[in-house]
C-alpha cells in the first residue's frame, strides 16, 4: 500500500510523572474506614454505592482499618464495579508467592517501627495495582497486575519529618540484610527512584531515594503474564529507542478500529505516551510516535495509520487545529 505521508518523526518531551493513560476522570479519593481485614489476606468485599459507582474510577482508594490497628490502602484496580449493579468490589489476587512480598514489607515495618520506637501501626500497607519489573532476559522494564507496599502517613509534625528524612537509609538497609541489592536506577525523570532485586525470592521492590510522600512498592516477575509479556516486548521492538527501554501496556488496551480489521494501541513509557497500529491482529505492531498529551501530528499518518485511528483526532500544523481522521 502508497504511504501518503513521510515516516514520522516521534516527539517525547519530559514530564514530572509517569502519563496515566486509562481515565480522564479526576474523582477525589473516597475513604472507608468499614472493613476489617484478617492477617492471612483479603477476602472479596461489597459496598453498595449510588449510581456513581458505575463510572470508571481513576483515583479512587479505599483505606482498610485491620484488626492489629494498622492501615491498609487498597488502590484503583482493585476496584471493580458491577455493570449490573451499584455493587464495587474488591477482589483478592491470587498469584503465587503473595506471603513472600508480604512478608518483606512486615519485615520493613517493623524495622521503621523499631528505628523510631513506635507501633507498626503508625506505617501504611499498602495494595496495589502492580509495580516496575525488569523482564527476565531483557533490559525492558513494565508493570505487573499485583503489588503490595511500605508507606508513610503525611504528617507535618517533628515525628513525620525525621521519618521522611531518616526512613530511605532504614529501608534500604532492610532490604540489603534480606538479601536484596540495587540492581539499577530508573531514567529521568524518575531517576531518584532504585530497583532492588532479590534473585532468590523474584522480588522486586521499587525503593524512592527521598521524597514528600514516601512509599516502597514490591511485586514478582513472575506475576507478569506471558500474554502482557510478549506484548510489551513487541511494542517495545517497534518503538525501539523512543521506548527507553520501558513499556507499560495491557491486553485489554488494544482497541479495535471502526476500520477492520486494523486496530491501535496507547501506551505509556516512564514520562510520556506512545501510539501504535496494526494492520490485523496477525501483524506485527507499527510505531506511529510518541507525545506528552496524547495530541498526534496530522503528518505522522500514512494511510494505513488513517485507517487503524479513524475515527480519532490530529493537530493539523498548518491549520492550527484538530482534525478527525
Amino acid at each position: 500500500m502508497e504511504d501518503n505521508a513521510q515516516t514520522p518523526q516521534p516527539i517525547i518531551t519530559e514530564a514530572s510523572e509517569k502519563p496515566k493513560t486509562k481515565n480522564p476522570y479526576k474523582l477525589a479519593t473516597v475513604i472507608f474506614a468499614i472493613l476489617a481485614l484478617a492477617g492471612a489476606g483479603f477476602g472479596v468485599y461489597e459496598y453498595l454505592q449510588s449510581n456513581q459507582a458505575k463510572q470508571r474510577f481513576s483515583d479512587l482508594k479505599i483505606e482498610v482499618k485491620n484488626t492489629d490497628g494498622s492501615t491498609t490502602i487498597i488502590e484503583t484496580d482493585k476496584i471493580k464495579v458491577k455493570d449490573d449493579s451499584e455493587t464495587i468490589v474488591i477482589t483478592d489476587m491470587t498469584n503465587k508467592g503473595t506471603e513472600d512480598v508480604k512478608k518483606i514489607i512486615g519485615e520493613i515495618r517493623s524495622a521503621a517501627a523499631e528505628h523510631f520506637g513506635i507501633s507498626e501501626a503508625y506505617f501504611y500497607q499498602t495494595f496495589g495495582y502492580g509495580s516496575t519489573i525488569t523482564i527476565p532476559g531483557t533490559n525492558i522494564k513494565t508493570s505487573t497486575n499485583e503489588s503490595y507496599g511500605f508507606a508513610v502517613p503525611d504528617k507535618q509534625d517533628e515525628l513525620g519529618e525525621r521519618i521522611l528524612l531518616e526512613v530511605p537509609d532504614v529501608v534500604k538497609e532492610t532490604l540489603s540484610g534480606k538479601g536484596f541489592s540495587s540492581s539499577e536506577r530508573l531514567d529521568p525523570p524518575l531517576n531518584w527512584i532504585s530497583l532492588y532485586y532479590n534473585s532468590e525470592k523474584d522480588i522486586y521492590c521499587l525503593v524512592p531515594e527521598s521524597s514528600s510522600y514516601y512509599s516502597v512498592d514490591c511485586t514478582k516477575t513472575s506475576w507478569l503474564t506471558n500474554e502482557k509479556k510478549e506484548l510489551v516486548l513487541a511494542l517495545a521492538k517497534a518503538a525501539g529507542e523512543y521506548a527507553r527501554n520501558w513499556v507499560d501496556a495491557e491486553p485489554n488496551d488494544i482497541e479495535d478500529s471502526p476500520v477492520s480489521p486494523y486496530q491501535r494501541l496507547l501506551a505509556t513509557t516512564n514520562d510520556a505516551h506512545l501510539h501504535f497500529y496494526r494492520i490485523s491482529p496477525e501483524s506485527e505492531w507499527v510505531f506511529l510516535g510518541g507525545t506528552q498529551m496524547g495530541r498526534t501530528s496530522c503528518d505522522w499518518y500514512n494511510e494505513d495509520a488513517k485507517k487503524a485511528f479513524s475515527g480519532t483526532k490530529c493537530y493539523d500544523e498548518t491549520t492550527e487545529t484538530e482534525v478527525e481522521l
